[in-house]
């Protein structure tokens, strides 16, 4: 999918989503979450307290669970961990190695921000072009800094996800099985997709102290 076919597909799941979240959606698209995660455990920690605070707020979510950012990547809803068997640590690593493999650049991201600023000249997008170029000066002035989405769009959505690659979408079931099987005698799985590239970024130990005791292979034909 496009960057503009995932625009107007925001705009659409999304009709409170302001010009900040665009821009946030197209920042998502380029960098992904935006930064390296440097400190897992800690990763994990913030994942389990936002976790916890969605199910104290008692927050529900009627849209889809993965939602498409385009350049391979999507939007896992974390009310996921509650309706499914999977381990926050699974989650907290895939969203750790997308980070670790999607890096985008500066120039990649203004290129991208050309065809927000086409959707808004052509009328597909609700948003002033004029309105969009203030917004777009200001933000260049400080750096393109991570953004943050809009008041009106959290208190619409409350939005709460990690930004990860679709493969693991794609291979979620497979997952869901590992995370089922987990002994604690066998701490770390290992999915192989066919490249060794793809194995790298695919694999997730099942328990978050990393010790390596003994691993497992899944095999996944394309």
């Amino acid at each position: 999918m496009n960057l503009s076919n995932v625009l107007i597909m925001h705009a659409n799941l999304y009709p409170e989503m302001e010009i900040q979240d665009a821009v946030k959606l197209v920042y998502q698209n380029e960098f992904g979450g935006g930064h390296l995660i440097r400190d897992e455990r800690e990763s994990l920690r913030r994942l389990m307290d936002e976790c916890a605070a969605i199910r104290q707020a008692g927050r529900r979510v009627t849209g889809p669970r993965f939602i498409d950012i385009g350049n391979g990547m999507c939007r896992l809803d974390l009310s996921l961990l509650d309706e499914l068997t999977i381990n926050p640590s699974t989650v907290n690593r895939f969203f750790v190695n997308t980070s670790r493999c999607v890096h985008g650049s500066v120039s990649g991201f203004e290129a991208k921000l050309d065809i927000l600023r086409q959707c808004c000249r052509d009328g597909v997008l609700k948003y002033p072009p004029e309105a969009l170029e203030a917004y777009l000066e200001d933000y260049r002035g400080r750096g393109y800094p991570p953004v943050s989405h809009s008041e009106a769009y959290k208190a619409a959505y409350a939005p709460a996800y990690r930004i990860i690659k679709t493969d693991y979408r794609t291979y979620l079931e497979v997952f869901l099985k590992i995370d089922a099987s987990w002994q604690p005698e066998s701490v770390c799985w290992w999915l192989s997709t066919g490249t060794a590239a793809q194995e790298r970024a695919l694999w997730v130990p099942c328990w978050p102290m990393y010790t390596i005791a003994t691993c497992s292979t899944w095999t996944i034909s394309s």
